[in-house]
C-alpha cells in the first residue's frame, strides 16, 4: 500500500466477545471504514488476533492530540480554532448520518494534524466501533474515569441515553476548552464531576455572557438533549451562521488583530481575553468562511486562502440576518424562515440565505 499506518489493538483485559458483540464490532467497523472525510481518522482494516482481541488498521497522523497541544502551547485564538471546529463538525455530521455516535469526545480523542501550518486540521480519533461493546468495562479502569467524566453528558449519567446530542454536548465542552485552556467541568472528584453535569447551567466564560456566541455555546451544553443542536450537522450550520454574522466577523478580525495569523507557541493567555492596551489596528484577515451553498465546510486545501469578509451589507440587511441567525440557534424555525425570506427579498443573490431557507423548509413540517 506504500503508506504509513497504525495498528491499534484493544487492551488485554477486554472481555471476550459473544456472537452479538462480535457482529456489532464488525458491522460498525465496516461502516467507519467506508467514511471518507479529512476530519475523521481513516480505518483501512479490522480483525481479531488469535486471542480474540480486536484490532484496527488506521491512518498514521503527524502532530499531537488537542489535550497535549493545550498543555504545551496553551489555548487557541478564535480565528484559528473556529474554522477547524467547523470542519470537525462536518466530519461528525457524516458520522451521525451513518447512525453512529462517538460517545467519548474529549481533547485527547481530537488530533491536531500539522499544527501551526496552513494544512492544520482536527481529526476525530477513537470512534465507538469497539467502545460500544466495551464501554462499561472501560469506565471502571482506574485512571480513566475522571478524564471521561469531565465530558459525560447528563442524560448518559442518569439514563444511559445515547444520541447524536451527546456528541454535541461533548464537542461544546471541547470547543470551550480549546478557546480558554480550561475544562468547563474541572473537578478532581468523580462524584463532583457527575453532579456538575447533572445540575446543568454550566458556566459560560464572561466574554460570551451577553453575545450570540455565548447563546450558541449554551445551546450545545443544554442539560436537556432535546433542547441542544440535534446533531453535528445542525451544530455545524449554527456555527457557520454565526461566523457569517457581523458579530462573528468582528470576533475573528479582533482575534487576528490581537494574536496575529498564527498564535505564538509559548502563549498561555486565554485568547478570549480582550486586548490590554490600545485598539486593534488594521487587522489582517483570517480564513473563516464556509461553503454555505452546499452546507458543508470547504476543502481544507482552500480554507487557508479565505479572508474574513469586510462588512459591506446595509444596516437593515445585517439586522435581519442577525435576528434570523439567533432564531435559528434557538430552534425557532418559523421565525428564522420568515426573517431569512425577508433577507432574500432584500438581497436575492445571497446564496447563503437561499441555502438556509431551503434547509429550514426541509426540516419544518408541511403546512
Amino acid at each position: 500500500m506504500d503508506r504509513m499506518v497504525v495498528l491499534k489493538v484493544l487492551k488485554e483485559n477486554a472481555p471476550s466477545l459473544n456472537d452479538e458483540l462480535y457482529q456489532r464490532f464488525i458491522t460498525e467497523a465496516r461502516i467507519m471504514a467506508r467514511l471518507d472525510h479529512p476530519n475523521i481518522v481513516r480505518i483501512y482494516d479490522v480483525g481479531f488476533l488469535h486471542d480474540s482481541r480486536p484490532f484496527l488498521v488506521m491512518d498514521f497522523l503527524e502532530g499531537e492530540d488537542a489535550f497535549h497541544h493545550l498543555k504545551h502551547h496553551g489555548p487557541m485564538p478564535p480565528h484559528r480554532i473556529l474554522p477547524m471546529m467547523l470542519d470537525l463538525l462536518d466530519g461528525i455530521a457524516q458520522v451521525h448520518e451513518k447512525g453512529i455516535v462517538h460517545k467519548d469526545l474529549k481533547p485527547s480523542n481530537v488530533f491536531l494534524v500539522n499544527p501551526h501550518t496552513d494544512e492544520e486540521r482536527l481529526v476525530l480519533l477513537d470512534f465507538g466501533v469497539a467502545r460500544r461493546a466495551f464501554f462499561q468495562q472501560q469506565m471502571t479502569v482506574a485512571g480513566q474515569i475522571v478524564g471521561t467524566c469531565r465530558y459525560l453528558a447528563p442524560e448518559y449519567i442518569t439514563r444511559q441515553e445515547v444520541s447524536p446530542a451527546m456528541d454535541v454536548y461533548q464537542l461544546g465542552l471541547v470547543l470551550v476548552e480549546l478557546l480558554t485552556g480550561r475544562a468547563v467541568v474541572d473537578e478532581d472528584d468523580i462524584g463532583a464531576c457527575l453532579m456538575a453535569h447533572c445540575r446543568g447551567n454550566l458556566p459560560v466564560p464572561p466574554p460570551w455572557n451577553e453575545n450570540q456566541f455565548g447563546a450558541l455555546v449554551r445551546l450545545a451544553l443544554h442539560i436537556d438533549p432535546t433542547q441542544r443542536f440535534e446533531n453535528g450537522a445542525v451544530f455545524r450550520d449554527a456555527l457557520n451562521l454565526y461566523l457569517d454574522s457581523s458579530e462573528g466577523r468582528t470576533m475573528m478580525e479582533s482575534s487576528v488583530a490581537l494574536w496575529g495569523r498564527k498564535a505564538p507557541d509559548s502563549q498561555h493567555l486565554s485568547p478570549m481575553e480582550p486586548p490590554r492596551t490600545g485598539q486593534p489596528t488594521s487587522p489582517s484577515r483570517a480564513s473563516i468562511s464556509a461553503n454555505t451553498t452546499t452546507g458543508r465546510s470547504a476543502p481544507l486545501s482552500t480554507r487557508s486562502q479565505r479572508r474574513v469578509p469586510t462588512p459591506t451589507r446595509n444596516h437593515t440587511y445585517d439586522e435581519l440576518f442577525e435576528r434570523a441567525t439567533e432564531a435559528y440557534m434557538h430552534h425557532d424555525h418559523t421565525t428564522a424562515l420568515k426573517l431569512f425570506e425577508a433577507c432574500h427579498a432584500l438581497r436575492p443573490q445571497d446564496s447563503r440565505v437561499v441555502h438556509n431557507i431551503n434547509r429550514l423548509k426541509a426540516v419544518m413540517p408541511k403546512q
